[in-house]
């Protein structure tokens, strides 16, 4: 098994042409996310990017083997694995549904996928070819091998029929703004794609693209996120994917 459709769980979008691959959903209006505790878009929350907090979340993602990962956290209690820092990530799954249950100190913001992608050279160029090849137009031999696997991952973005966050039942009403592609980074500590079979060359440049967001640290106490996504695309398919994280917010530090 090569291709790891990991977390969020199915990974791809917009592209570095993405006038020659499917949209995603046309962005809905910015109408602000007041009482919601989102970063916004082209924020630098904690001293990075949005994009550059996406990279850090996969390889945070993949170092941790498959049986002890978040991404197949049954209940919660993976969560802390490997955590540290001003901010947590949250994980999504693989499809399907997942419900989890987490204790964080408080002073913690909390970074998570609602969807996204990720592929990497050398070892999925000849799937990026394929792709690239596919689509009319255009010649793969145009573009370098680290371009394909870019676009490989926007395109399994592509597709998306609905997408939805909730903080403690607020909805966060401009999520389709939180599209973001990253440049290339590399995946060193690779436990979870070892773990469940898959091939990753050393060295390696990774791409990543997806809707992310960055969530302000929450007030002490109980507090629900909850996020869901719809959609099929040409790379992998459908997708039905919903998520719920019960969040308990120690006081003091």
């Amino acid at each position: 098994m090569k291709r790891l459709n990991i977390t969020g769980k199915w990974c791809v979008a917009a592209s570095v042409a993405a006038f020659i691959i499917l949209s995603p959903l046309a962005a809905a209006p910015a109408h602000g996310n007041a009482g919601t505790g989102i970063a916004p878009v082209k924020s630098h929350p904690h001293g990075k990017a949005y994009a550059e907090w996406a990279a850090a979340w996969w390889q945070w993602a993949v170092g941790i083997p498959a049986d002890s990962n978040p991404i197949t956290d049954p209940d919660g209690r993976f969560g802390l694995t490997d955590q540290s820092g001003p901010v947590y990530f949250l994980a999504g799954a693989f499809g399907g549904t997942a419900e989890r249950s987490i204790t964080i100190p408080t002073g913690k913001a909390l970074f998570f996928p609602i969807l996204n992608s990720l592929w990497w050279a050398p070892d999925d160029v000849d799937d990026a070819t394929a792709y690239v090849n596919g689509l009319p137009g255009l010649d793969a031999a145009d573009f370098t091998d680290e371009e394909l696997v870019q676009m490989l991952a926007a395109a399994q973005m592509s597709g998306v029929t609905s997408m939805s966050l909730l903080v403690d039942g607020k909805p966060v009403d401009d999520v389709l703004d939180y599209y973001f592609e990253t440049d290339g980074f590399r995946l060193t500590d690779t436990a979870l794609i070892d773990t469940l079979g898959g091939e990753i060359s050393q060295p390696n440049t990774a791409f990543a693209a997806g809707y992310w967001v960055m969530l302000n640290p929450l007030t002490p106490g109980r507090h629900t996120i909850t996020w869901s996504a719809r959609g099929a695309n040409p790379v992998a398919g459908t997708l039905s994917l919903d998520v719920t994280y019960h969040v308990t917010v120690k006081p003091g530090r």
